[in-house]
């Protein structure tokens, strides 16, 4: 299927700051990539965030909806994101730099196999391969490094809160709701 796929978090049943941010970056991509974004808000009732994932930049919203999703636990939502992941097959994965990006990011790959880039500030489409660009701050904040990854996917990128400006939500938009139901 391919696609970008934006991990999204709630607060209080609406969408966090970060998965604006996330939805920015997405979109920033699919401009280039000309890939289709998606989102994926993962708890026990989502209903009402979808709208406004859409109004944000979504042009799908994937709500994973269980019980055991009620309390951000990193297993849990690792196992509904692979889950997911090996369902809809995206190119691109966005994950927000937060305590649960930073424990359910790098496992993610691991678990499907693929490298991740972490702490990101920029990233772009590399035009010679159209492969993820992104870049990373190392050496303490000294340098940046531009790294890309390989021909496999999903390419994993967890980006660093406040990076991307969050979009003012359009509430014209309109996207496919699709619920999923983790295994």
């Amino acid at each position: 299927m391919g696609g970008i796929l934006v991990v999204g978090e709630l607060d209080g049943g609406k969408p966090h700051s970060i998965t604006g941010e996330l939805l920015a970056a997405g979109r920033q991509l699919a401009e280039t990539s000309g890939d289709r974004v998606a989102a994926a808000l993962l708890g026990p009732e989502t209903d009402g965030a979808s709208d406004d994932a859409v109004s944000l930049g979504a042009d799908t919203v994937y709500l994973v909806q269980d019980p055991l999703l009620e309390t951000p636990v990193p297993d849990t939502f690792l196992a509904a994101l692979e889950h997911l992941c090996k369902e809809v097959e995206p190119t691109v994965v966005l994950i927000g730099k937060t305590p649960l990006g930073e424990e359910v990011g790098p496992r993610l790959g691991f678990r499907l196999g693929v490298g991740v880039a972490q702490d990101c500030l920029e990233i772009d489409v590399a035009p010679e391969t159209g492969r993820v660009l992104a870049t990373r701050a190392v050496y303490g904040g000294n340098a940046l490094a531009k790294l890309t990854f390989p021909d496999a996917d999903p390419q994993i990128v967890i980006i660093r809160p406040k990076v991307f400006e969050q979009p003012e939500p359009d509430t014209t938009r309109t996207g496919e709701v699709v619920t999923v139901r983790p295994v």
